[in-house]
């Protein structure tokens, strides 16, 4: 805001409330608003003022606005105008890249196989013994994932698990329980994939 669009704001200030100092003819006042509110546009301000008057805080507290109430007014509602911005944007976004849990699987191979290359080169192995090793763990992981456990009876699509000695509750196992493989074996026979 400039100085004549302080000076408005303060006379608006004044006709709204009787108790609000009156600008001195020097024009200290106005200068010092208009040098915390610099940077509040002055469509902003004089929503903020209209917003403090009707406010509960005012009807309570009979106090006169000052330029820390009209700044705070227009940094919550710039912050609010920005959160909606970007809730739009994310939505917008979510709608032309829907969740694709393949790309997300591939991602997930394609890290864990290029670590297992470097554990190989490392070790001065042949990094496409990895490649291959990390194929068939993967093709093993999906295919026990793509049936419910028998044994502790974990649904298709989650690891098994195993019950904790002294805390109620289970943790998830690396490894599938024997049952499940089974299973897993069974289905890919009865599909004949395997």
């Amino acid at each position: 805001m400039n100085e004549p669009e302080t000076a408005a704001l303060l006379a608006a200030a004044k006709v709204l409330d009787p108790r609000f100092p009156k600008p001195d003819e020097h024009g200290v006042l106005v200068r010092l608003w208009q040098q915390q509110l610099r940077q509040v546009p002055f469509p902003a301000a004089q929503q903020a003022l209209l917003s403090y008057y009707a406010s509960e805080r005012y009807r309570q507290h009979r106090q006169p606005i000052s330029a820390a109430d009209v700044l705070g007014e227009w940094r919550d509602a710039h912050r609010a105008a920005e959160e909606r911005h970007r809730s739009h944007r994310a939505l917008t976004q979510a709608r032309q890249h829907p969740f694709d849990p393949d790309r997300l699987h591939r991602g997930v191979d394609q890290a864990v196989t290029q670590l297992a290359q470097r554990w190989h080169i490392r070790r001065g192995l042949n990094p496409q013994q990895a490649h291959e090793r990390a194929a068939a763990d993967r093709a093993a992981r999906r295919a026990w994932l793509s049936v419910a456990c028998p044994h502790c009876r974990a649904p298709a699509g989650e690891p098994c698990w195993r019950p904790t000695p002294r805390a109620v509750g289970r943790v998830r196992r690396t490894q599938p329980h024997p049952s499940r493989i089974t299973e897993a074996l069974q289905a890919r026979h009865d599909t004949g994939t395997g």
